[in-house]
């Protein structure tokens, strides 16, 4: 990662947390 910004690092969260739990409606 060489970008450090907060839109950058929420997708990334959101796709590695929705990658770990489940899909939620």
């Amino acid at each position: 990662m060489a970008r450090s910004t907060p839109i950058s690092f929420r997708v990334c969260f959101r796709d590695f947390a929705a990658g770990l739990r489940p899909r939620r409606p």
